[in-house]
């Protein structure tokens, strides 16, 4: 099976400790083959290039199984607020195909920013003024229950 390269394009990204925010891809895809799903890869990477994470459309079972046409595709991705620790990240993104895996567009370091918690006691940090551990801070659930 010929594959036709995507077309890679950061259409923007933005992020904010206290808010959802969203990795926002397009790319085009040149392909005539129904068959041939491409992916996008978003990788995000702190200020020591370790990999915190990474995250695929694929995540989104509808779009899995959606036969695919030539034309733009727009992938979005929702990172949850309180998510990351604080400090520089960047996003490396790519477009692939799998099984078997092919890179048919990679865009290096697409876009970083910096993480700050300005929070008022209301984010993960809470009242804590130190350093807190950690590659990413998510703010989890709780259920707390007190003995008699």
């Amino acid at each position: 099976m010929a594959t036709t390269p995507a077309e890679l394009i950061i259409e923007y990204i933005r992020t904010k400790v206290l808010r959802d925010s969203d990795a926002e891809v397009e790319y085009l895809n040149r392909s005539t083959d129904p068959d041939l799903r491409p992916v996008v890869l978003l990788r995000f990477i702190d200020h020591e290039n370790v990999c915190l994470f990474e995250s695929y459309d694929f995540n989104n079972p509808g779009w899995w199984t959606t036969p695919r046409r030539p034309g733009t595709v727009k992938a979005t991705c929702w990172v949850p607020g309180n998510f990351f620790a604080e400090g520089s990240v960047s996003v490396t993104a790519c477009v692939i195909t799998v099984n078997p895996t092919v890179w048919h567009a990679v865009e290096i370091d697409a876009v970083a920013f910096d993480i700050v918690d300005r929070s008022e006691g209301d984010g993960v940090r809470g009242e804590i003024t130190g350093d807190l551990l950690g590659v990413v801070r998510p703010m989890l659930d709780w259920t707390i229950e007190m003995g008699d």
